[in-house]
């Protein structure tokens, strides 16, 4: 294959890939989008397999990541420069462990029997590499775009990476059928992915199906109201009427009230008198109410969730740990010019204080704030709800909106509990465990969510043992493929 038919293979690749996440959403590519990338990464040398990587990287993340520039000059009053440079970026970051993966697949060239499975888990590593190495912005998950899909309850078993590398197997196994020229061969090859991807669905299933015999009647507050005059004095004010007027329509018959991040503006301390109303309002109601809001640690500003529980004082149980990058954190290289280039994005905040899951009379949950929904780990199995405190307003008529949604579902399914998904404009959701949209708000809607969500009592697959299979079969099966000269020999011996 010449190397401008690879490249061209590469980029047709990426772009396809792409296509799988909003707003195409054409989640089936996902089984074939990355085979011509792999068949072209076959034999080449590690220098163009690096160069082919890169190019496909490109062709993947810029696309994902396309809608950051409007969005910052739009709502942030960026300038160009920095809209475009945080883009590029953002795009950049995916690109040298996507190279060094492809340089480590050519390598696999000779190891036909292994090469399906240690490409599948080794792109599981590049995937899980995203939640660890800055700037921490897992936005790129090939498994995600199946959220829909039965066998995305095997997500309860391996996590969505570890759903994703299978996903990545069953790429491998058309591409090596493809290049040992026995495209006849593709079934066959598919064959034991399918039954594996069958197989951990049937499990996953298996795993969420517990006695669920205490159930909760919710409600989720959107007030739809954008964050683009919260300069003005009068904001604060309406934008509370909105959300007492919501909570009291829908209050009757909930248990458990939500609210969406940043539902206050101010801090806690910051206006005592808008506590002592929302204290009121709970006690008036006699229901728990969580909220978004913002706390003062010192000198400091820490993202918050707050509870506010009937005759008791509001109760700060959860502090934002996942800061956005470049929004509410900045590397400490970031000078004034760039800093200054970004608009009003930048807004330091504290990690401030490490709680686990929230105690209440009602459920026990474990809360994220914003964009940590979308890192996938293992969450503390006393959880019986996920709950996710969401402001996308500066982003919420783009497809990072979809996007956002898309990947923090999985965090439903990973616990097996149901996911309340609070949102300042959209979009809200309530789901299950089993990721079944129960109720949902779109963008800038304003409305009430109430359902009935059964709680979860058990401790599921993932939440016991997290990424430690997928890493640990990740270094034997690579081991094997690479250094593993005896098993090697026995291998092409059969063949």
């Amino acid at each position: 294959m010449s190397a401008v038919v690879a490249l061209g293979w590469c980029l047709v690749s990426g772009a396809a890939s792409a296509l799988t996440f909003p707003p195409q959403g054409f989640w089936w590519l996902s089984w074939v989008a990355l085979v011509p990338w792999l068949v072209a990464l076959r034999q080449a040398s590690p220098a163009r397999a690096a160069l082919l990587s890169i190019a496909f990287g490109c062709a993947l993340a810029a696309p994902l990541g396309a809608w950051i520039p409007g969005a910052l000059m739009e709502g942030f009053r960026a300038k160009a420069t920095g809209a475009y440079g945080l883009w590029a970026i953002a795009s950049l970051s995916y690109v040298p462990a996507i190279a060094v993966f492809g340089l480590a697949v050519s390598r696999l060239s000779g190891h036909t029997t292994l090469y399906p499975l240690a490409v599948g888990l080794g792109w599981g590593l590049v995937e899980l590499s995203h939640r660890s190495l800055w700037p921490r912005v897992p936005w790129i998950q090939l498994g995600a775009p199946q959220i829909d899909t039965t066998l995305a309850l095997g997500a309860a078993i391996w996590g969505v990476h570890g759903f994703g590398a299978l996903l990545v197997t069953a790429n491998a196994s058309i591409a090596q059928a493809i290049h040992r020229g026995r495209v006849s061969g593709v079934a066959a090859g598919a064959a034991p992915v399918a039954l594996l991807l069958a197989a951990s669905a049937w499990l996953g299933h298996r795993a969420l199906l517990d006695e669920r015999s205490r159930t909760l009647e919710v409600a989720l507050v959107q007030p739809g109201i954008p964050l683009a005059g919260r300069g003005d004095l009068g904001f604060q004010l309406r934008n509370l009427e909105v959300l007492f007027e919501l909570t009291e329509r829908a209050a009757s018959d909930a248990q458990l009230v939500v609210w969406p991040e940043n539902s206050l503006v101010s801090t806690l301390e910051g206006r005592p008198d808008l506590r002592t109303r929302i204290a009121a309002l709970v006690a008036a109601l006699d229901v728990p109410l969580l909220i978004g809001a913002h706390r003062r640690i010192g000198n400091e500003r820490a993202n918050s969730a707050a509870l506010f529980q009937p005759g008791a004082e509001p109760l700060p149980v959860y502090d934002k740990r996942e800061l956005l990058p470049f929004a509410e954190a900045g590397p400490p290289l970031v000078g004034r010019l760039l800093r200054g280039s970004l608009g009003r994005l930048m807004d330091r905040l504290t990690t401030g204080e490490q709680r686990g899951p929230v105690v209440m009379d009602v459920a026990i949950a474990g809360i994220s704030i914003c964009y940590e929904g979308i890192f996938s780990s293992p969450a503390d199995p006393r959880a019986e709800l996920v709950v996710n405190l969401v402001n996308d307003a500066w982003v919420d008529r783009t497809p990072a909106a979809d996007h956002h949604l898309m990947l923090s579902r999985w965090r439903s399914l990973e616990a097996g509990a149901p996911l309340l998904r609070a949102a300042r404009t959209g979009i809200s959701i309530v789901q299950s465990g089993e990721a079944s949209v129960v109720a949902r708000a779109g963008v800038r809607e304003r409305a009430v969510l109430t359902a009935r969500v059964a709680l979860s009592a058990n401790e599921t697959p993932f939440e016991r043992w997290g990424y430690v299979p997928l890493v640990t079969g990740a270094g034997l099966v690579w081991g094997l493929a690479l250094f593993g000269f005896p098993v090697r020999s026995l291998l092409r011996a059969k063949e």
